[in-house]
């Protein structure tokens, strides 16, 4: 087995699978490592590309839409960020 390969059309890029490189080095892979490997694994979803113009410009419409509502409105207009909220708790000075 071979641990790295090198690109058809560049001769200097070196790709290098570290799981061929590992097994190929030590063996089989012990029961703590299985382990590590169950306890740091993740999934992942995939991502899908949907090229439908109408729903690509509905979609940015929604966003924009929410954007410039929270922006001009709650922001610039209510200047909500100004807001005053009613003081809650105790102090005591001495």
């Amino acid at each position: 087995m071979q641990a790295h390969r090198r690109d058809a059309r560049n001769p200097s890029v070196r790709y290098v699978c570290f799981f061929r490189l590992a097994t190929s080095l030590r063996g089989p892979p012990a029961l703590a490592e299985l382990l590590a490997d169950d306890v740091f694994s993740y999934t992942t979803t995939r991502t899908v590309v949907v090229r439908d113009r109408i729903l690509g410009v509905t979609h940015r419409a929604v966003l924009i839409t929410v954007l410039a509502y929270v922006i001009f409105y709650l922001i610039l207009y209510k200047q909500l960020y100004r807001a005053a909220g009613a003081v809650m708790g105790n102090v005591r000075l001495q």
